[in-house]
C-alpha cells in the first residue's frame, strides 16, 4: 500500500520561548518553566509516522527551538533517517549568533522572524551570507503585526467555527507531531494546557491521532479526510482574528492575557467571512526548504520548485 503524502510537518521542540510576544498563538509566554520535546520521543514518533507517510518538509519550531539543548541531535537524526525531503527551522533569531556551524550545515532552510524592539545580533546580510556559505535558504520575515487567535471563553456559534476551520491556514499548512500524536493544527496539542492556565476546564483527546496504536495509516487517512472542525477550534479564531501591532509583554501582561474574557466577537476581523459558504480554503503552501520562489500546488503532494543557494 502506498504511503500518505504530506508537504509539511512541524515538530515543536519546546513550548517556552525567550520572548514574550503579546497574543502569541502558542501562548508561549505563559509557559514559565522549560518544556522540551525529548529526543527519544521524537525518534519514536517520526519512525512511526514515516512508515506510513512521506513528508516533504520537516519544520523545527517552538516556542523557540534554539532553546533546546539537543537541537543539533534532532537535526542530525532527521537527516540521517531521512524523515523528510528537507529540514527547516523557524526561529526569532535572538540566539542565532551562538549557533554552531553544524546547525547551518544540517538545515536546508531557516526562517527568521523579526519583531519590533527585539534585537538580533546577526544582521540580515550576515544571515544571508551564512546561508549562502552553507547551502541554507534564508527567509527573514518582518513580523510587525499579529492576529488575535486564542480566546479563553469558547466560541458559541457552530457555523462560525466551521467557517474559521474551513479557511484556517494552520489547519492546512501547520500539521504537527507532538509526544506521540499527530494534529492537523499547531495549537490543538497545547489547548487544554493553555486553557487550564486561564482557569478553563477543557479536554480534546480526539483532536489528534495516536501514532503508536494499530492501523495507523487507516486512522490517519480518515483523520486527514475529515472536514469537521477540531474541538480546539472552539477557542481559536484561526485566520479570522483582528490584526494588532506586535509588542512584548511584561509579567503583568501575561497575567492579563490569562484572565482576559473579551468576547470572540470583538476579536474578529471585520473583513473575514462569516459563513462557511463565503469561506475559501487556504492554499497549500509550506515554505519548502524556504525557497521564496516556489510554485504553489493544490494536489496531495503539493510539490514545489525550490530556490536554494548554489
Amino acid at each position: 500500500m502506498s504511503k500518505l503524502q504530506q508537504p509539511s510537518i512541524s515538530i515543536e521542540t519546546s513550548k517556552h520561548c525567550n520572548l514574550k510576544c503579546a497574543g502569541c498563538d502558542h501562548a508561549s509566554p505563559w509557559f514559565e518553566t522549560k518544556s522540551l520535546y525529548a529526543l527519544e520521543t521524537f525518534e519514536r514518533d517520526l519512525d512511526a509516522l514515516t512508515a506510513v507517510m512521506d513528508i516533504g518538509e520537516l519544520v523545527i519550531a517552538g516556542g523557540e527551538p534554539l532553546l533546546h539543548p539537543e537541537l543539533l541531535s534532532f537535526l542530525e537524526l532527521a537527516k540521517r533517517k531521512r524523515y523528510a525531503d528537507g529540514v527547516t527551522l523557524i526561529t526569532n533569531g535572538v540566539h542565532l549568533h551562538r549557533a554552531p556551524v553544524a546547525l547551518w550545515q544540517l538545515l536546508d532552510g531557516i526562517s527568521v522572524s523579526r519583531y519590533p524592539g527585539v534585537r538580533i545580533r546577526l544582521s540580515d546580510d550576515e544571515m544571508r551570507t551564512l546561508g549562502t556559505r552553507h547551502g541554507t535558504a534564508v527567509i527573514i520575515e518582518e513580523s510587525s503585526t499579529f492576529k488575535h487567535m486564542l480566546v479563553n471563553d469558547a466560541i458559541d456559534d457552530p457555523r462560525l467555527i466551521r467557517t474559521i476551520f474551513k479557511s484556517c491556514y494552520a489547519a492546512v499548512n501547520c500539521h504537527t507531531v507532538f509526544e506521540g500524536r499527530y494534529f492537523k493544527c499547531s495549537r490543538a496539542h497545547l489547548m487544554s494546557e493553555i486553557l487550564a492556565m486561564a482557569g478553563v476546564e477543557f479536554e480534546n483527546p480526539a483532536d489528534g491521532v495516536d501514532l503508536h496504536a494499530p492501523r495507523l495509516r487507516e486512522r490517519l487517512q480518515h483523520y486527514l479526510r475529515d472536514d469537521a472542525p477540531l474541538r480546539a477550534c472552539e477557542h481559536c479564531l484561526g485566520s479570522h482574528g483582528r490584526p494588532f501591532a506586535a509588542s512584548q509583554l511584561h509579567k503583568i501582561g501575561v497575567a492579563r492575557e490569562q484572565q482576559d474574557r473579551t468576547s470572540y466577537r470583538d476579536r474578529l476581523d471585520p473583513a473575514a467571512p462569516r459563513t462557511p459558504e463565503e469561506a475559501e480554503p487556504p492554499p497549500v503552501m509550506g515554505k519548502w526548504w524556504l525557497g521564496e520562489d516556489f510554485v504553489q500546488q493544490t494536489d496531495e503532494r503539493a510539490l514545489a520548485r525550490v530556490t536554494k543557494p548554489s
